[in-house]
């Protein structure tokens, strides 16, 4: 099964964040790339963040004009957020992939390209789909293999704070 299929069968099938109500976070690290030959142009992470958005809005209408409401709806509830360095400067072009209640992983080494642009949105349809945010190694999309730079604990609940002794 593509990626492709594969995140959008998954994400057919958990909506958690859906039901949540709250959308699966994608920040894009929009200083990586620094070159100090050329410290004025675009940075790569910057280029990653504008390609990643325009893709997600063109997918969203795809799938609208193709009547896969489903696959509309989870693209629609991907955010992408420009950030001011993930401090993975060495790993760099990086995004974090979040949402509420979710395990956190941030994935380095991409390019300003398609292939990290749809291997970035084929992923978050993948966590967006997970109850804890952890994606099966076997569903991972080929592009983010040997790529995650952290994984970031969920953050406790004021509710979850108050139940324990």
């Amino acid at each position: 099964m593509a990626s492709n299929e594969s995140a959008a069968a998954n994400s057919e099938e958990g909506v958690n964040d859906a039901a949540s109500g709250t959308p699966t976070v994608i920040f894009v690290c929009e200083t990586c790339g620094y070159d100090a030959e050329n410290p004025d142009a675009v940075r790569p992470g910057k280029r990653l963040g504008e390609s990643l958005t325009r893709a997600l809005s063109r997918e969203t209408q795809a799938a609208t004009d193709n009547v896969e409401m489903q696959r509309a709806a989870a693209l629609a509830d991907l955010e992408v957020h420009p950030f001011r360095c993930l401090m993975a400067c060495k790993r760099g072009c990086t995004a974090q992939v979040r949402g509420l209640g979710k395990i956190g992983y941030t994935v380095g080494d991409l390019k300003p390209d398609s292939a990290s642009v749809q291997t970035l949105i084929d992923y978050a349809l993948l966590y967006r789909a997970s109850h804890t945010g952890e994606v099966p190694f076997k569903q991972w999309p080929d592009g983010v293999r040997g790529k995650f730079v952290a994984r970031f604990p969920v953050l406790p609940t004021l509710n979850q704070e108050n139940q324990e002794p």
